[in-house]
């Protein structure tokens, strides 16, 4: 099941080429990465960009990694040494035509904020990034790019998104989506009968803790969830069949999963 999100596409394009890093920030499984790697990059190329000019990297890969000769077993441990990276980029821009840099979890690159930056100060570049720990939630982010960096801030399916993904009744779909949430894995899973399952399966996370603790950074992000659906329905906390609630709070790339009864 493929979801369409027109508000988020529409975001990115009226961006491209206004000189920014595109900050594509938001929850754990809010569709970042969906967002810029699927529709956006479908998006450029039905405008005519050639494949080749879009150069998309996932920094939590392996494939990719190991296309570049990052020593995966020690990546675990690190992030990713930015030279490596810029090696890469620097043998596929072979000419002065514009190319775009989708960069997914770039949390990850080591010294991103300078690596990005001196790409802002070409020409032929245009960049867009996601990343998913309790910095990207926060608004100290943009400061990182000097001034130059310009947020897009994904949330979760709203009810008519939700609604508009199923078959079940009008009434069906609202208990379903104020039980279980409006993150996008939740209704994009085939073979599962209920949201419920999906969760328990392990696809979705319960609730995410960063390594350190739950970051005080994460709390605007979360608050911002809240009040976006405030006027309409909430996105957490979210139910269980059992009656518990939980909340998806987002930390880093490996963060433990915790349960709350």
């Amino acid at each position: 099941m493929e979801i369409q999100r027109p508000k988020y596409l529409s975001a990115l394009i009226a961006r491209r080429h206004n000189g920014f890093v595109k900050v594509i920030t938001g929850i754990r499984r809010a569709g970042k990465s969906y967002l810029m790697n699927t529709l956006f990059y479908r998006y450029l190329t039905s405008d005519g960009i050639d494949s080749n000019h879009i150069i998309r990297f996932a920094f939590d890969s392996a494939d990719d990694l190991a296309s570049i000769g990052e020593n995966i077993e020690a990546f675990s441990k690190r992030k990713m040494d930015p030279m490596k990276f810029m090696d890469h980029i620097k043998r596929n821009v072979i000419d002065d035509d514009m190319y775009y840099l989708l960069l997914d979890e770039v949390q990850r690159l080591e010294s991103f904020e300078a690596v990005l930056n001196g790409y802002l100060r070409k020409p032929n570049m245009d960049i867009y990034v996601t990343g998913s720990n309790s910095r990207f939630l926060s608004s100290d982010i943009l400061t990182e790019f000097e001034g130059r960096g310009d947020e897009v801030h994904v949330f979760p399916l709203a009810f008519s998104e939700f609604f508009s993904t199923g078959e079940s009744s009008i009434e069906k779909a609202f208990d379903d989506y104020m039980t279980y949430g409006g993150l996008p894995a939740i209704v994009s899973m085939k073979g599962i009968n209920t949201p419920g399952q999906a969760l328990d399966s392990g696809g979705v996370a319960p609730f995410s803790a960063p390594r350190d603790g739950v970051s005080h950074l994460a709390f605007p992000a979360l608050t911002r969830e809240r009040n976006h659906h405030a006027d309409s329905f909430p996105l957490a906390p979210l139910g269980n069949e059992n009656g518990r609630t939980e909340s998806f709070i987002s930390g880093d790339s490996d963060e433990e999963c915790v349960s709350k009864g």
